[in-house]
């Protein structure tokens, strides 16, 4: 019971606390309202944009009709009755006082601040690369004083709204579907004049400062600074694993977990994108996936093929530098299975076509391969050094006659492993 009656009286206070009792408008424009403690006396504070002598207007939303009782307060707390304000709406009221409202039981308080008298107008910016870390981060540098949002308690005591800017500036940004770089625009968060650091663009470019009030209100920023021109490189990168349709080729596909590798020989095609302020780029190829030891480098290639033929895996990235600055594209894993080779012995050319009509190794990671095919006398049938081709059961063009026929084979595989097969393969087929 206890609990219950606890939830109840905290969810009442709660929106008591919270509820928002007036609206305020300057111009046309809703006043943005913030939040301030109870101790200040005030129910909250309220920025407006009072330009050209407009007037701000203050509506009460909780009127229950009858008489209601409005006063001034000043910077002192001074409070003083507003003539003939009997209603829920007072207009034409000035800026950068507060308000008191009265009806019956219920009374409130609210400070009203005029926004352009401590806006951004007037304050110039530079920006400049960070002396502790100029490939990452630039900063930005505010000409003139940056006055923060006064107000006042009901009891005279100045207080200051917290700050919070928005900084804007384009970038770089690697689009891999499009094989090409794409300028965005960024927004950071900033809650501190005198300490405006962001990252380093990629691209020539301004930066704009606006602060929370122009940022809601819909309102262009009002501090630009002139063009920055980069010196962070980025880099991208499209890699390509060219695949085989070789029926008899275990594990001959790319991966699906967006890796590569598979049955070797495994053709591969790396192609470089970087920005202009790069002066050099570097493949680098390793066993070590933390780059510790570089087994290759190739140095300013743009677009070359590369085939890995020895069990293992080997990591690759790009590096691309301007002399000064570096930077580098996610890490490429390739993976080249062990080998294996197995060899038929049956099968029935000219019978059944397109089903066990061919004699045909299965194999993976098989980088050297020869076979030879006999007849009992010891006649060559067939020769091929290719293991995803086959032979068809014809010799000098004719079928050969069904009956026992033997195969030699010296392969090697990308592991290093020899694969010396012997063995017989029997034809089915009537005699012709």
């Amino acid at each position: 019971m206890k609990r219950v009656l606890f939830i109840t009286l905290y969810c009442l206070v709660s929106t008591l606390i919270c509820s928002q009792n007036v609206d305020v408008a300057c111009g046309g424009l809703l006043g943005i309202r913030q939040g301030v403690t109870a101790a200040t006396g005030l129910d909250a504070v309220y920025v407006v944009y009072q330009a050209n002598d407009s007037k701000v207007d203050i509506r009460y939303l909780q009127d229950d009709g009858s008489s209601i009782i409005w006063y001034q307060i000043d910077k002192n707390g001074n409070k003083s009755i507003i003539s003939g304000a009997t209603s829920a709406y007072l207009s034409g009221v000035e800026g950068d006082c507060g308000y008191v409202y009265q009806q019956g039981n219920k009374t409130g308080a609210i400070w009203i601040i005029n926004y352009l008298n401590y806006s951004l107008a007037g304050i110039g910016m530079t920006v400049e690369r960070d002396e502790y870390d100029e490939c990452n981060s630039v900063r930005l540098i505010l000409n003139g004083t940056v006055e923060k949002l006064p107000y006042y308690t009901i009891a005279g005591k100045q207080m200051f709204l917290p700050e919070e800017f928005y900084i804007t500036y384009y970038t770089l940004e690697w689009d891999k579907d499009n094989a090409d770089f794409k300028k965005v625009q960024i927004e950071e968060k900033a809650t501190d004049s005198n300490r405006l650091s962001v990252q380093a663009p990629t691209c020539d470019t301004e930066f704009m400062l606006t602060d929370k009030y122009l940022k809601e209100w819909g309102m262009e920023p009002s501090v630009r600074s002139e063009e920055y021109i980069s010196v962070t490189p980025i880099c991208g990168a499209i890699v390509e694993q060219h695949t085989r349709d070789y029926k008899n080729e275990w594990d001959r596909e790319q991966p699906s977990d967006g890796s590569f590798g598979g049955s070797a020989p495994v053709d591969m095609t790396f192609k470089a994108y970087y920005n202009d302020v790069v002066t050099h780029s570097d493949w680098q190829f390793s066993k070590d996936k933390d780059f510790n030891v570089i087994d290759a480098h190739y140095y300013n290639a743009d677009d070359f093929q590369y085939t890995f033929n020895q069990e293992g895996t080997t990591y690759v990235r790009l590096m691309v530098s301007t002399g000064t600055c570096q930077d580098s594209t996610e890490v490429y894993t390739i993976t080249v299975g062990e080998s294996r080779l197995e060899a038929p012995n049956i099968f029935s050319p000219g019978t059944t076509p397109g089903v066990n009509d061919e004699w045909k190794v299965a194999y993976k990671s098989i980088v050297s391969f020869k076979c030879w095919i006999f007849n009992r006398w010891g006649v060559q049938m067939f020769h091929f050094e290719d293991p995803a081709i086959g032979w068809d059961g014809k010799y000098k063009g004719k079928w050969v006659d069904p009956g026992v026929y033997f195969y030699v084979i010296e392969a090697k595989g990308a592991d290093g492993k020899s694969h010396n097969l012997k063995g017989h393969i029997n034809i089915i087929r009537s005699k012709n």
